[in-house]
Order: structure tokens, then sequence, then C-alpha cells
């Protein structure tokens, strides 16, 4: 096998090179890392270029009164785009409960502070990712939450997504991430796990 060593390869003419014939193959053998300070294009759009979790196990309350909203503390996570014109598809679930009759949890997704991915605010009705009632009779019950959104931060500068949480009620409540509003310690009694999710998609 030969080989040719240079430090640059530059087009005879013009501004393109072609590399081999259509059924070529090139081989990039397994420990070469390829840098690209450039725009990559037509490789096909829809394949994950990295992925981000994190998750939190810790339980937490916060006490909200009407309206108000809270981040809910560690569930966040940071990515940096490799490209403009790539997406970020964002995970959500949590576990929690809420205080009070009817209960309901409600939480929304932040991308540097401002709210994305939710339902319109209308006069008093809140905007919200996901929603859903909790058992009212009892409380050592609690909810699983989640959603999906695909954002275009349209940016290669590192983004922060924040779930929050929203007390929609019209009084006071508190709202229990990763436990029951009781929080009992018996048999039946449920401690969860919350996550949030960043895949960039490339275009």
């Amino acid at each position: 096998m030969s080989s040719i060593e240079v430090d640059k390869i530059v087009p005879a003419t013009g501004t393109s090179l072609t590399l081999g014939d259509s059924g070529d193959t090139f081989t990039i053998p397994s420990g070469v890392t390829l840098t690209n300070n450039g725009t990559a294009t037509g490789f096909g759009g829809g394949k994950i270029g990295q992925v981000l979790q994190t998750t939190v196990t810790d339980t937490s309350s916060y006490s909200l009164s009407s309206d108000a909203s809270a981040d809910i503390t560690g569930l966040s996570v940071s990515i940096t785009p490799s490209s403009t014109s790539s997406k970020i598809l964002i995970t959500t679930s949590i576990m929690g409960a809420r205080s009070g009759d009817f209960p309901i949890l409600t939480m929304f997704i932040k991308r540097d502070g401002t709210k994305i991915g939710s339902g319109v605010d209308s006069s008093n009705r809140f905007g919200a990712t996901a929603s859903n009632v909790i058992v009212q009779s009892d409380p050592n019950s609690f909810t699983t939450i989640g959603n999906q959104f695909l954002d275009s931060p349209s940016t290669t500068s590192a983004v922060t997504y924040q779930i929050a949480v929203n007390n929609n009620s019209g009084v006071s409540r508190t709202l229990y991430i990763n436990r029951t509003e009781d929080d009992a310690d018996a048999v039946g009694t449920i401690r969860g796990i919350s996550t949030i999710t960043a895949m960039e998609v490339l275009a």
C-alpha cells in the first residue's frame, strides 16, 4: 500500500476538490480524529450528534403563590450545538405531587430563561408543556408528566434548558418533586426520578 504525506491539499482550479469516484470507499482507521472548522454538508440530516442528560433523584418542595413558578433545582441541561442549523430534541419527565384539593401538577421548559415548547398564555390561563391530575383522596399518590419538544436555537453557543413547575391553582400551594405530599415512611410510598435529555439533531 502506497501513501502520500503532505501538509495541505489545494484545488488546482476553482474552490472545489473531488476525492475519488462514485462507488469508491474511503476508510478512516480507528483512533483517527476528523476536525471540522467549517460547514459540513451532504451527510444527510436527522442524525444525532450528541446526547446529554441530567437526572434528579433528590426530593424537593416549592411553596408557591397563585400562578407563581419555580425552577426545579438541578433539573437543567446545557448543550452547545455544532451548527446553527442543528435542532435540539428536549425530552422531559418529572415525578411529583401538589398539596390541596384537585391537585394538578404543571411543568414547562425554559431555554436560557425563556419559556419555550408550551401552550400560549391567555388571560388567566397558563401555557404549559405538560400537566396531569393527581389522585385527590390519597396524599401518598403522585404523577409522572413529560413531553418532547424539538427546538431550533439557531446558535453555536451553549444553551441551557431548564424544567420549571407552575402553581395554576388560584391559591397558594406546595409542589413536590420526586415525592408524595405526605411522603410517609411506609410500604407503598414511592420516591421518584426526574430527567431532562437534550439530543442534537444534525441538519
